[in-house]
């Protein structure tokens, strides 16, 4: 949950599983269960090698000495690799350290052939000295320098899939599995599984979704490390201290509120998460929305190139689907829907609960329906808390439904545990989401029954506080170390199946994996743990008993939680997201009391502090690619920062900046000339040295003061004469009735290649660029707000501190180199990223890779730019019909068909100053920040189509 894109698709899935589209439905069970069929060659268990050295290149040959920096995005995907006409092939190359590999002198490839009867031919493909695509290198494998050798056979092979297991490419546990089989070292299973970060773009989205605040409120993504020891004596889980900063104080925040809270709230425990829809229609709306707007965006801030596919398996374990009955029933039944769980972990397994308000009987009889046509072993009737359930189950959990009526509502769950929860907050033997304080603030703001919500999610303090706990955070690196060792049983029982597997079977239909003896099978071969379930379902957390803990556990927790403490100030609390999902796109708004004190939105707050934008703020128009803006807040450190450093350079207060108002904007205009100069640029080198002349981007200073504003340029203008005479010549230029100066080296002078910077002074501001173009058409803008017209494009913020706008024109301006290096070779190397394993599922005889992995491994590989992978006979590599494959790119989108589809991206952001009660200090604890300092973060985004 890096972004609040994590928690839509965690929303996303959670709606899913009351409401699915056909698009959304698993491979069919006969794809699922038909075995890959190898191919002769896949057989042979020892071949023929020859050294790269020995081979004969029938074109440019390439240095082998060379070393391959693989550091970009696009270097894992970049990996040398081997083609041998007719015969399955793999290059043993030596480790890539620190992002380079250091030559492929000494590589060698294994064939896979007893024997050949004439010379060999193929291709070698290798990175490009730029490392953003390969080069193929046909070749002759001479017959006398082949060779049988084992040895060196299965070191190849090994090094092959060790390669591919570092890169952190999909399929890394088949990689990592394949890679011991044939005498690689080990890998770290947990690092492997979880390593995982963050690019500057994916962070940068973040902040102003407010997903930024989200994870460093949660930070639910960290794992406690642990490195137990066998004999060793067990911690009491209830030894450990829990997180210690206290609750905030709401006092004058809620009194006096007494808002309609939602009905279902009562019946939902307080240390969970819930999501409330005011009606059947509305989780509908939110779903078809989520599907059609937030994946791409979540595909493209998560980094993966994969569909995990959590909402399928929640409606196939729920026996519950959107489908064309189900909605027209729902609408006629159902008043109101509630969704929680214990934690949002829904990607590996969580306990989840669908609460519906309504007419009961009805809503019994439909759901009892669907669990009576449910590919299940056993439907039973059980008391749960005095309460009678229905239960239709599989062994494995692929299916798992619970259903109880209530007077009111009717509860649909995959968890006893999380049942027996619910009727306990029912019955008041728990205390409920409808008693907090958060609940009572939150449906103030957002008022139940505004048009304008069709889903609220609260993540109260308790349930925050309760992953924090030692139990959730050691149970989930548990989980985590348990579902890298399931994916290799996984991938042991898949070799074992298809031959491939070099290790003997000693345990029948047991799995051995790294790290302990075996893993039970169930009969579709997938490994189980008898506690913690299998790697499509772990076990959810709530279900686990943790009374007990390594001394090496117990360290990593309280490590993880001194971190997680001084991030903060005097306390840390909830936060709530409402949606509105229309036919003109879905707008989100989020709200988190209080940020942590040191969040990455500090340089935010300290800019903006408490000062607002006026909603016309900043010089909004039409034909901006991006348009951020911020107000200023005189009192804040940024300005008073900016204003001590330029008054040092100065004799006198002329450089003071008192004349600043109250907000700044930064922009950049398409401007179809300039984006062309870019496009015929020959490397980006070229763009920042050649191509800042011109640059359509343009700076905005509200002024508040045209005498201050005149003294600071007189002054300005002053000490540059001083410190460089006769270098720079300030000209006048007049354009709209207005004159604007343009600030230029003075020819002769040596800088031709200087841009030329241009400055207007408007009605109320300042405006500069490198574009004469910006700026004249500032003052286009400007005029035709003196004459009362009306500005194109100029619409409100929706962001009272700082917004960011991404405009329509940015599609426009996607096809220019500029953007291309930004944009383009990270979706490339999403895309490509998939090839490795859709290539070896091929060489393994499989005749569809993708359905292969789908059915294998539960999850949907996929094309960042909605291409689809296809065979390339003649490079021998799958590829992406829109990006190709490395040694063939092609220019493919920049962005998802669905997102290329949006009008416009609107961000805004509202910091919130709240005074919060210190913390009593406690015995050799450092004193903690000012509570006074504490500031909540009010976050909105809306994609408009």
């Amino acid at each position: 949950m890096k972004t609040i894109h994590a928690l839509l698709a965690t929303l996303a899935a959670a709606a899913g599983s009351a409401a699915a589209g056909s698009a959304l439905q698993p491979a069919s069970q006969a794809e699922s269960s038909r075995p890959i069929e190898p191919q002769g060659a896949e057989q042979v268990r020892s071949g023929l090698v020859i050294g790269v050295s020995e081979l004969r290149f029938t074109g440019d040959a390439p240095s082998l000495t060379a070393s391959y920096w693989l550091r970009s995005s696009l270097g894992p995907a970049l990996l040398p690799r081997v083609v041998i006409d007719g015969h399955a092939a793999v290059l043993g190359t030596d480790e890539v350290r620190g992002g380079t590999l250091g030559g492929i002198a000494g590589a060698v490839v294994a064939v896979d052939a007893e024997s050949v009867a004439d010379d060999l031919t193929g291709t070698l493909f290798l990175p490009t000295r730029d490392a953003r695509s390969m080069v193929a290198h046909p070749f002759v494998a001479p017959k006398t320098a082949l060779r049988r050798n084992p040895a060196l056979y299965r070191d190849a092979h090994a090094r092959h899939y060790r390669s591919l297991r570092d890169a952190g490419l999909p399929g890394a546990a088949w990689f990592r599995r394949r890679a011991e089989a044939f005498g690689a070292p080990p890998a770290d299973l947990a690092q492997a599984w979880t390593r995982r970060g963050a690019s500057s773009d994916q962070d940068a989205f973040a902040m102003f979704t407010g997903g930024r605040a989200v994870a460093e409120n949660l930070r639910l993504d960290e794992v406690i490390r642990e490195s137990s020891v066998d004999g060793i004596e067990l911690v009491p889980i209830e030894t450990i201290e829990g997180v210690r900063v206290p609750e905030m104080q709401w006092g004058d925040l809620v009194d006096g509120l007494d808002p309609e809270v939602d009905p279902l709230s009562a019946a939902i425990p307080a240390d969970q998460h819930a999501v409330f829809f005011p009606s059947f229609d509305a989780l509908v709306r939110v779903a078809d929305q989520l599907a059609d707007d937030s994946a791409p965006l979540v595909h493209l801030a998560d980094g993966r190139a994969e569909d995990s596919l959590v909402r399928t398996r929640y409606e196939t374990q729920l026996c519950l689907g959107l489908d064309a009955l189900t909605r027209r029933f729902g609408g006629q039944f159902v008043q109101s829907v509630a969704i929680t769980g214990s934690d949002p972990y829904l990607r590996t397994g969580s306990d989840v609960a669908l609460l519906f308000e309504g007419d009961v009987p009805s809503i019994v009889a439909y759901v009892r329906s669907r669990m009576e046509v449910a590919d299940a072993d056993d439907i039973e009737e059980v008391d749960v808390v005095g309460a009678r359930a229905v239960h239709v189950f599989t062994p494995d959990r692929r299916v798992d439904a619970w259903l109880v009526a209530r007077r009111d509502f009717v509860i649909v769950t995959n968890s006893r545990a999380q049942l027996e929860r619910l009727l306990s907050a029912e019955r008041g033997d728990l205390p409920s989401l409808d008693e907090l304080p958060e609940t009572r603030f939150f449906r103030d703001r957002y008022v139940r029954g505004d048009e304008a919500e069709d889903a609220l999610v609260v993540v109260s303090d308790a349930a925050i506080r309760r992953w924090a706990g030692p139990r959730w955070r050691i149970a989930s690196a548990r989980r985590t170390r348990m579902a890298a060792l399931l994916a290799d049983a996984d991938a042991w029982a898949i070799a074992g199946e298809l031959g491939v597997e070099r290790a003997p079977d000693p345990y029948g239909t047991d799995a051995p994996v790294a790290g302990r003896a075996h893993l039970p099978r169930f009969s579709d071969g997938s490994a189980h743990d008898p506690v913690h379930g299998t790697r499509r379902f772990l076990t959810p957390i709530a279900e686990l008993v943790v009374d007990k803990v390594t001394p090496s556990e117990r360290d990593g927790y309280v490590s993880w939680r001194t971190g997680y403490e001084r991030a903060w100030g005097a306390a840390f609390d909830p936060l709530a997201i409402r949606l509105s999902a229309k036919s003109e796109g879905l707008e989100a708004d989020l709200s988190i009391l209080p940020l942590t004190v040191r969040s990455r939105y500090r340089w935010m707050i300290d800019l903006a502090g408490q000062a607002l934008l006026a909603p016309d703020a900043g010089d909004g128009h039409e034909g901006t690619v991006m348009h951020w803006v911020s107000a200023i807040d005189h009192d804040g450190p940024t300005y008073r920062e900016i204003a001590s450093v330029l008054r040092s350079f100065g004799q006198s207060d002329d450089l003071g900046i008192d004349w600043v108002g109250d907000h700044v904007a930064v922009w950049l205009d398409h401007d179809a000339e300039y984006f062309e100069r870019v496009r015929e640029a020959d490397s980006f080198d070229m763009f920042t040295e050649e191509m800042l002349p011109g640059l359509p981007f343009g700076v905005y200073l509200d002024v508040d003061s045209a005498l201050g504003l005149a003294g600071f340029l007189t002054g300005l203008r002053v000490m540059a004469e001083q410190a460089t005479p006769g270098l720079l010549d300030f000209a006048t230029r007049e354009y709209g009735g207005r004159q604007y100066v343009a600030i230029e080296i003075q020819e002769g002078a040596g800088f031709e290649e200087t841009p030329t910077i241009h400055y207007a002074v408007l009605p109320g501001a300042l405006c500069l660029s490198f574009s004469s173009r910006v700026i004249e058409g500032a003052i286009d803008r400007a005029n035709a707000r003196a004459a009362g017209d009306e500005v194109a494009g100029a619409e409100p913020w929706i962001g009272r501190s700082t917004a960011l706008r991404i405009g329509g024109a940015f599609r426009d301006a996607a096809a220019s180199e500029m953007v291309d290096l930004a944009v383009r070779d990270r979706l490339r190397a999403r895309s490509w990223s998939n090839l490795a394993i859709l290539n070896e599922w091929r060489r393994l005889g499989a005749r569809d890779p993708l359905a292969v992995y789908e059915a294998r491994w539960g999850a949907r590989l996929v094309c960042p730019g909605g291409g689809e992978y296809v065979w390339n006979d003649a490079a021998g590599t799958m590829e992406s019909t829109v990006y190709g494959h490395p040694a063939t790119p092609k220019d493919g989108p920049l962005l998802p068909p669905a997102i290329e589809a949006l009008r416009q991206l609107d961000f805004g952001l509202e910091f919130e100053s709240l005074e919060i009660t210190p913390p009593e200090q406690r015995e050799g604890e450092r004193r903690r920040r000012d509570a006074a300092a504490a500031q909540g973060l009010r976050a909105r985004f809306r994609l408009s189509r």
